[in-house]
């Protein structure tokens, strides 16, 4: 073996040595932030909802018709609501739809334990831009690393025609 191939070896080892530490890194972190959101956020189911009468508002420089829900759930003793609402093109489809509503069975709300009046109604697992970002810079690095190992081996195994 030539002191060359020696080099690239050990760089290669040192390499991938670098790409599971990253990975590793990574996963760790993914962990402590899903930990994190399951011990914050606390599941709860309403307990009672209404739906507002159908109004029209501009979006996108044309008429939307949309209803408002008010859901109503308990946090440490006391009530607290949601507002959100749906909107539809036309006004017959918002009344049609705003008349027959009703709560899912297994609708769920999510609240922070610190401060009960931020919610969620979907489950908050997504991690948000730290995640992603940690992730794109992850994925990225090891990119890197398998092309340094690719252009490292070709090097090596190439023919010397002398």
């Amino acid at each position: 073996m030539t002191a060359k191939s020696v080099k690239s070896l050990i760089l290669m080892f040192l390499m991938g040595i670098i790409g599971l530490l990253i990975l590793v890194i990574f996963l760790i972190s993914a962990y402590r932030s899903i930990e994190q959101i399951s011990t914050t956020w606390v599941e709860t189911t309403p307990v009672g909802f209404e739906v507002d009468k159908v109004q029209n508002r501009i979006r996108s420089k044309s008429t939307e018709y949309f209803f408002k829900i008010h859901f109503y759930y308990h946090a440490n003793g006391l009530e607290y609501s949601i507002i959100t609402d749906t909107g539809y093109r036309s006004i017959e489809e918002a009344k049609k739809q705003a008349a027959k509503y009703i709560m899912p069975e297994d609708f769920k709300i999510w609240y922070d334990k610190s401060d009960p009046e931020n919610f969620e109604v979907y489950k908050p697992l997504t991690l948000g831009h730290p995640f992603l970002l940690r992730s794109v810079i992850s994925f990225l690095l090891l990119l890197l690393i398998a092309w340094i190992l690719v252009k490292l081996n070709k090097t090596r195994t190439e023919p010397n025609i002398n």
